[in-house]
């Protein structure tokens, strides 16, 4: 009896072992995710509302600058992150999109810069949606492990990344390549060296893919040590090293123009505290660093926790990696070193200019590093069900992080769904009066009005600004917006004027603004007494602090 059953398992072992997946339910696993990505987009997108009502920065900066290059034939004088891979695929995406309307590209894009934003983020979310889905079933073909390539699509979901997706901005193109990075990483960890022989692709790939990272955002440089210490050898490396600066330049060729303001800006921002350039005339403020630091800690602790095993890895690898192993366990232990290395740069840089969105390559490396981790526990105490036990912690993984997505989701769609019927009324308003005449007066990120974006992004286009002046006066004449560190008023020209230069020319001027808890009259200019002015309110959105006024010169 105990022969027969014996005999019956190990057929079933055999079958068990022998068993394919079909291809039909691999398609189906790898959908899931992608096609969830578009579900939480929508919801995102439908709470957000219009893009100048909830942010012009950088949303109008990207649209404008790609209407630069569509008129200049790819020329550009933006490069301040150097963002240039951004304008470029803006760009494109409006060229695309205006064969499909019956108006010239300038002019319509002024007219409706909120359609053509809009189509900018319907395109990014199905090239994020491809990549997902055809990057899993390309790493399949590699690795036969569904599992793993669930883990690595789940990298678009680690804690708020997925809010990036309904906005227009550089994170847009970071998230392209960051998720195609990831993908590289691991299919050349499981890359054989005998398949592996020209391993001069690979590192080119890595150069590629690196260089347009760099050149859409600068800040995640630190990416650079990962392909640095997967490669075998020197020759590799060099070859890496190299293509990498080469890209850098090629897709960030605004830079090569502007070699010395460029070098000025990355020289004001390493010798300055704060972001950009400001703050004090110090490379680190040690106060600040540690708060920030703490703040960090305090909202991705698992990062610090993730950094603190790979250290203990890397110092155990010191000691056992020169041991008889596989090229896999190998690259695996060079892969985490660079992870370790790439960590702790890019939470120095965070540290140093504060702003989460620095820490994003660092969030979507986390299934990253549960991959890595893994590996490394089963390779070195493997046991009959290694991989087994591995799955599940990658399945645990995936679940762990789109739970943690989903509470995110809930609580910012709500918060972002009470900003939109709070600033609502104030849509509705201007929507139903409209008015030849409206001065916008607001220093921050957002407006009521999308000539106040247009504006605030045709400042960024600095030479080729002349492009759009003509039509702004045509399709949006008579505005003026107010500058707090010149204390005056601009037109769509720059020319500067006093409040009582513009009511001279206009018998009465429709004045919005939100300064909570202030009078209009204490953000007019000095040079003209309140006595002279007539302030007549017209609309006033408590909820927001938002005030419509008609205003006039009583004499």
């Amino acid at each position: 009896m105990k022969k027969i059953i014996k005999t019956k398992l190990n057929k079933f072992r055999i079958r068990f072992r022998s068993f394919s997946v079909p291809c039909w339910l691999i398609n189906m696993l790898l959908g899931i995710i992608p096609l969830f990505l578009i579900l939480v987009w929508f919801i995102f997108r439908d709470s957000q509302g219009p893009y100048h009502n909830k942010m012009m920065d950088p949303e109008y900066i990207y649209l404008l600058n790609g209407v630069v290059v569509n008129e200049n034939h790819l020329k550009s004088d933006f490069y301040d992150c150097p963002g240039t891979p951004m304008v470029l695929y803006t760009g494109f995406v409006e060229r695309i999109f205006s064969l499909f309307r019956n108006a010239p590209l300038l002019e319509d894009c002024i007219q409706n810069p909120e359609t053509y934003l809009n189509a900018v983020n319907i395109v990014s979310i199905f090239l994020l949606v491809f990549i997902l889905y055809y990057g899993g079933y390309f790493l399949y073909n590699r690795t036969k492990d569904i599992f793993t390539c669930l883990l690595v699509q789940s990298s678009i979901f680690a804690f708020d990344i997925v809010h990036y997706t309904s906005r227009v901005l550089a994170e847009t193109v970071i998230l392209f390549f960051l998720l195609i990075f990831i993908f590289q990483v691991i299919y050349y960890i499981n890359t054989n060296s005998e398949e592996n022989g020209n391993k001069s692709n690979a590192a080119v790939m890595f150069a590629l893919t690196l260089g347009i990272l760099t050149a859409t955002k600068i800040s995640v440089f630190p990416l650079f040590f990962i392909p640095l210490l997967l490669l075998k050898n020197t020759r590799s490396r060099l070859i890496y090293s190299g293509f990498a600066v080469l890209f850098f330049f090629i897709f960030a060729y605004p830079v090569l123009f502007n070699l010395n303001s460029f070098y000025k800006w990355m020289k004001s921002i390493f010798l300055h505290s704060g972001r950009y350039g400001s703050g004090d005339n110090v490379i680190i403020s040690l106060p600040d660093f540690i708060q920030n630091l703490k703040t960090l800690f305090n909202m991705y602790r698992i990062v610090f926790y993730f950094l603190s095993l790979n250290l203990i890895v890397i110092v155990g690898g010191l000691f056992l990696k020169y041991r008889e192993k596989s090229s896999f366990s190998n690259k695996v232990y060079d892969a985490i070193a660079g992870l370790t290395i790439c960590i702790i740069i890019q939470t120095i840089i965070v540290g140093k200019h504060f702003a989460l969105h620095y820490y994003l390559p660092v969030i979507m490396m986390i299934p990253l590093n549960v991959y890595l981790l893994s590996n490394v526990l089963i390779d070195q105490w493997p046991f009959r069900y290694a991989k087994t036990v591995k799955d599940v912690v990658f399945l645990i993984a995936v679940i762990l992080i789109m739970m943690a997505m989903h509470r995110y989701v809930i609580v910012d769609t709500r918060i972002r769904y009470d900003i939109m019927r709070k600033r609502g009324k104030t849509i509705n308003y201007i929507r139903n009066h409209p008015s030849d005449m409206s001065l916008v007066f607001n220093s921050e990120a957002w407006n009521p009005y999308q000539e106040m974006g247009l504006w605030f992004g045709s400042l960024f286009t600095r030479k080729y600004r002349t492009l759009f002046i003509e039509k702004f006066n045509e399709i949006y004449p008579n505005r003026y917006f107010y500058v707090d560190q010149w204390d005056c008023f601009i037109d769509w020209e720059n020319n500067r004027y006093r409040l009582h230069e513009i009511l001279s020319r206009h018998d009465s001027l429709l004045f919005f603004y939100n300064r909570t808890g202030k009078d209009f009259i204490d953000f007019i200019p000095t040079a003209v007494s309140s006595d002279s002015i007539s302030q007549d309110i017209i609309f006033n959105n408590n909820e927001t602090n938002e005030i419509m006024a008609k205003i006039r010169l009583t004499h």
